[in-house]
């Protein structure tokens, strides 16, 4: 196939703890881009329904290359939809950051939240001239799958793109997944990409 499509359940908590979800784990192994659309409609929810087309996508990057391997069907959704695309840079923060103090995670955040200023938007201005398309950037500090849902909501965007960072095993257990994250918590459709095969 060249593509899956699914709905999440919406499991959460309890819950999405002892069943977990079939499509986060489909997320995880399928050899094609997922679709995962939101199924369900929480109390608050901003579930944004499946689109017909949509005006503004959200492409998150790691500057990886795995993270590169979402970027050509972002770029042709875009592209086929006449959307804005927003690219998203998360400055990661981890649990060791409250043993190190905000003095020495304020400073490095803000060297790195600038280095990814800077690549991002030389990235943007790549593939505005190479695809003419309206582009815009983000650079936040936090943790990714939170910060990638939030812009998106705020940005009220209809779809998110990402790619999945391949962890298997311990350094998945360990670091999770954040495409998974997104797919758990995303009120818009998220389009999930595949690691490269190593």
């Amino acid at each position: 196939a060249d593509a899956l499509i699914m709905a999440t359940h919406g499991y959460s908590g309890l819950q999405h703890a002892l069943l977990g979800s079939v499509t986060e784990r489909v997320v995880r192994r399928a050899p094609c881009p997922v679709l995962a659309v939101r199924g369900d409609s929480r109390r608050g929810s901003k579930r944004t329904p499946p689109p017909d087309s949509v005006g503004h996508i959200l492409l998150a990057t790691d500057f990886s290359k795995n993270a590169r391997t979402a970027f050509p069907q972002a770029v042709s959704l875009a592209r086929l939809w006449g959307a804005e695309l927003t690219l998203v840079y998360v400055v990661q923060r981890f649990p060791l950051d409250a043993l190190l103090g905000t003095e020495v995670t304020r400073n490095t955040a803000a060297i790195l939240s600038e280095q990814g200023k800077i690549e991002l938007t030389e990235l943007a201005r790549s593939l505005s001239s190479t695809e003419g398309l309206k582009i815009g950037t983000q650079v936040c500090f936090g943790q990714p799958f939170q910060e990638i849902t939030r812009i998106a909501e705020d940005l009220n965007v209809g779809l998110i793109v990402l790619a999945t960072h391949g962890h298997t095993g311990i350094r998945h257990a360990y670091l999770g997944s954040v495409a998974e994250r997104v797919v758990q918590h995303a009120s818009c459709p998220v389009l999930v990409v595949p690691a490269l095969k190593s």
